[in-house]
């Protein structure tokens, strides 16, 4: 039986700005020790090369559930290291998920200042720039500071819309494209499951963002994105169901998945590349956070 919450919209304010629903407080007792331990792997490879770890997903919502859902963490770097190689602590935290079940994966990233704050090299003086990014939005409506000085202060307030779908949207192509090569050159099941899972994911959260700019609304819960883009896409909603299904159970046959993206796959990027002509014709990677 799944137990998982179907997911909810971020919260806003009266002004139609997204919240950050995270909080301590909504942590499971359960995921605690395992989150006391990535951290501190973290901690002890990076030293004083972290600025700040965040705890992002859906643990921090309290929407997680046991054996189903990631941990997802990730660090931002100190102004003067641009040093990304956390394959140690990755190695690490395999090692943990290999005894511990609690989590489906355990999921680490590094991100450089300067990836987050381009127009910023000093901590003392940063500068946001006026387009919205990826980083963006999960920094500041989406993680839960749990070391350091919380640099999501420093980001303006965002709201649902054409910019913070693109950022979603404009990744898509080159998300199936990676997913393709990886699954074609896995080594084994663990490898294309991971990989069909991934990209399954991304295709579903591209659906809902094709339907942002006319809800308003933002959430990256698997389901309720599911949910939403059946509702406004009825003529290919099967599309997005095998897809659902696939992240419940991820497929181990490399041809069934590729023969997926090449055909159905390749039916939902011309939506996609529909909602580009309407949006962003000139495929900005990044746009003004005013739209």
């Amino acid at each position: 039986m799944n137990n998982k919450p179907s997911g909810k919209f971020l919260s806003k304010d009266k002004n139609g700005f997204l919240l950050n629903d995270t909080s301590t407080e909504k942590i499971l007792d359960i995921y605690k020790p395992l989150i006391v331990e990535v951290k501190k792997t973290i901690m002890d490879i990076l030293g004083d090369n972290i600025h700040s770890i965040y705890l992002t997903g859906s643990i921090p919502r309290g929407m997680a559930a046991p054996e189903q859902s990631d941990l997802d963490m990730f660090t931002i770097l100190q102004p003067s290291c641009d040093d990304k190689n956390i394959s140690a602590i990755q190695q690490h935290c395999n090692t943990l998920l290999s005894n511990n079940s609690l989590v489906s994966k355990i999921d680490v990233e590094s991100w450089t200042f300067s990836e987050m704050f381009p127009l910023s090299t000093r901590l003392n003086n940063i500068k946001v720039k006026n387009t919205l990014s990826i980083y963006d939005i999960i920094l500041k409506n989406s993680s839960l500071c749990i070391f350091g000085n919380d640099l999501s202060k420093y980001i303006p307030p965002i709201k649902p819309g054409i910019a913070l779908a693109n950022d979603e949207l404009i990744e898509i192509h080159p998300d199936i494209q990676q997913a393709k090569l990886s699954i074609i050159t896995a080594e084994n099941s663990n490898q294309i499951q991971y990989w069909c899972r991934r990209v399954m994911k991304n295709i579903i959260r591209s659906g809902f963002c094709l339907c942002m700019p006319t809800i308003q609304e933002q959430t990256r819960d698997i389901d309720l994105c599911a949910q939403i883009f059946f509702k406004y896409y009825p003529d290919i909603h099967y599309i997005v169901d095998l897809a659902l299904n696939w992240v419940q159970t991820p497929s181990c046959d490399p041809h069934e998945i590729i023969r997926f993206l090449e055909n159905d796959g390749n039916i939902f990027l011309s939506k996609v590349d529909l909602w580009m002509m309407q949006h962003n014709p000139k495929r900005f990677h990044e746009l003004s956070r005013n739209i």
